[in-house]
């Protein structure tokens, strides 16, 4: 259904960015992270401001493995929201994954700073 309102959307408004975010959103549900990439990629050529976008974009490429390239959209998504914790939850995983243990360290005190009742949840998480 997502993914029809998204075609739809596309059809009648080429230039609107929510229905590549929309449609973006739906191909990542369904694991199809290449695809999803490619939609947020006009989201933000249409919009570069909209943190939830490279949010979105952040965690497709940590889903393809590409830590490096999620790490970059976190930094953007922190330039824009410095506040959400689970920002800089997400980049601090993406830096465990590379080993780089000391920036994963910064980044979870950081979100025990913002939010402690996130750290709980990731800790149970993990």
């Amino acid at each position: 259904m997502f993914v029809v309102r998204g075609l739809l959307q596309l059809e009648e408004h080429p230039d609107y960015a929510l229905a590549y975010i929309n449609r973006g959103v739906t191909y990542y549900a369904l694991g199809q992270f290449q695809r999803a990439i490619k939609d947020y990629d006009k989201a933000i050529q249409l919009d570069p401001n909209d943190a939830k976008t490279y949010y979105n974009r952040g965690l497709a490429y940590y889903h393809l493995g590409q830590y490096q390239r999620a790490i970059q959209d976190y930094d953007k998504v922190i330039q824009l929201e410095p506040d959400d914790a689970i920002n800089y939850a997400n980049r601090g995983m993406a830096y465990g994954d590379l080993d780089e243990h000391q920036r994963a360290i910064q980044d979870f005190d950081k979100v025990i700073q913002l939010d402690p009742g996130l750290y709980r949840i990731l800790r149970l998480a993990w």
